[in-house]
């Protein structure tokens, strides 16, 4: 059997994309096809409420799956960027210390040449 939703019909459309995640039924209650298959109104009605919950429970363990992937992604991003900035500061450091010691080097040189003809 297959369910017709109107595109006119003023729907939600979050709330049937949750219901049709959760089966048939739930997307036709959500866009205001009724219960699901020939049951009695009541019956349909309560068991579409249900396929409903756990669409959006379900949607909410999606959501926090995806939640904790990019919390990872985002700290391995960073911890990556840390990495770097370490390793320029290591080698900005390490020619530091390279160009303090040539100027030493120099000035001793310097006052040696001075000394001599002075």
């Amino acid at each position: 059997m297959s369910e017709h939703i109107d595109p006119s019909d003023s729907i939600d459309m979050n709330n049937l994309a949750i219901a049709a995640a959760a089966g048939g039924a739930a997307a036709a209650a959500v866009a205001g096809g009724g219960g699901g298959g020939g049951g009695g109104g009541g019956e349909g009605v309560e068991v579409s409420s249900r396929d409903r919950l756990a669409a959006i429970a379900q949607g909410f363990d999606s959501f926090e799956a995806e939640m904790k992937i990019g919390t990872r992604q985002r700290r391995e991003r960073e911890e990556f960027k840390l990495s770097e900035l370490r390793d320029g500061m290591k080698r900005l450091d390490s020619a530091l210390l390279a160009e303090i010691k040539r100027r030493t080097e120099m000035n001793k040189s310097t006052q040696m040449v001075r000394k001599l003809y002075i």
